[in-house]
């Protein structure tokens, strides 16, 4: 929550410069899709541990590489898009299963805090959502202007997800400004769960538990605990499985059907399902490249689409 300060703020260059963002900005028209792939491997070696062969992908990671280089269905970006992709749930599922919508901003200074309750959360949609939020948990406390200087920054092209990893779910996304309801429920470290969706079926779940924030364990469809392993995985603690796991199953089929790979992401508020997000590049970092390529190897690839 942004208060009023009393005592006036030194404000740093470095909290409004974007370094990395701004250069790939700058620089994206140079680069060819050659050169795309040798950045997006760079990353990937960074990030999962091991250089990739997008060329002949095996293993899951692999896989979601060359989806996100050579696989451009424009629903992915409607999907991808945090405000967008709740239009895409209703009419894929027939029910708002989302944090509701207050208002939708086309510039900051249609920001009017007269017009919003006294808790709400403001948000922008294109990717980066820890670092483009705002929980105003008492409106009388906000800061009207540190609100507007914040959200101006995160709706710069350059702060768009697309110029942080090269998703190319994001690239032709447009920033949208929104509010949203206040979930209480959602800072008392709820559990969530990442449905892995191959070629429109669940093949396996990723189940954080919040409390133990490193108790993370896959599941099958059937809520058996898999044999998956990951960097800092616990399996002490085994969840019990949700009332509506079978609907969440349901759901994410549907949600998933047009797509060859997407991660659907729930979370549970007073036993009702929330979806979250759809994610279509998720990196995991498992133990072994063995597994990767085990996880990998039922994932069929689809035709180039560019």
């Amino acid at each position: 929550m942004f208060l009023k300060k009393k005592k006036k703020e030194k404000m740093k260059v470095q909290d409004f410069y974007p370094k990395k963002e701004m250069f790939h900005y700058i620089n994206h028209d140079f680069f060819n899709e050659d050169n795309n792939s040798i950045i997006m491997a760079q990353f990937f070696n960074k990030n999962i541990g091991y250089y990739p062969n997008i060329n002949y992908p095996q293993t899951l990671n692999e896989k979601i590489l060359w989806l996100n280089q050579y696989y451009h269905n424009p629903l992915m970006t409607r999907c991808a898009d945090k405000y967008s992709v709740k239009d895409y749930i209703k009419e894929q599922l027939g029910e708002d299963l989302y944090i509701p919508t207050l208002k939708t901003y086309n510039s900051i200074y249609e920001i009017n805090l007269d017009e919003l309750p006294e808790k709400f959360v403001l948000k922008v949609n294109w990717g980066r959502e820890k670092k483009q939020t705002i929980v105003i948990k008492d409106k009388k406390e906000a800061s009207i202007d540190k609100i507007r200087m914040n959200v101006d920054d995160w709706i710069q092209p350059w702060n768009n997800f697309y110029y942080v990893s090269y998703d190319w779910a994001y690239k032709n996304m447009k920033p949208i400004i929104y509010a949203e309801k206040y979930m209480p429920e959602i800072d008392k470290q709820i559990n969530n769960y990442k449905i892995y969706c191959y070629n429109g079926k669940a093949k396996m779940a990723l189940v954080n538990d919040n409390k133990l924030k490193k108790n993370k364990f896959f599941v099958d469809n059937d809520w058996n605990i898999l044999s998956i392993k990951r960097i800092a995985n616990s399996e002490k603690y085994k969840l019990a499985r949700p009332k509506v796991w079978d609907q969440l199953i349901n759901m994410a089929e549907k949600l998933s059907k047009p797509f060859p790979f997407v991660q659907i992401d729930f979370y549970m508020i007073n036993d009702k399902p929330y979806i979250k997000d759809m994610t279509f590049y998720p990196k995991k970092d498992f133990l072994t490249r063995e597994l990767d390529e085990k996880l990998g190897a039922d994932l069929q690839l689809p035709e180039k689409m560019l």
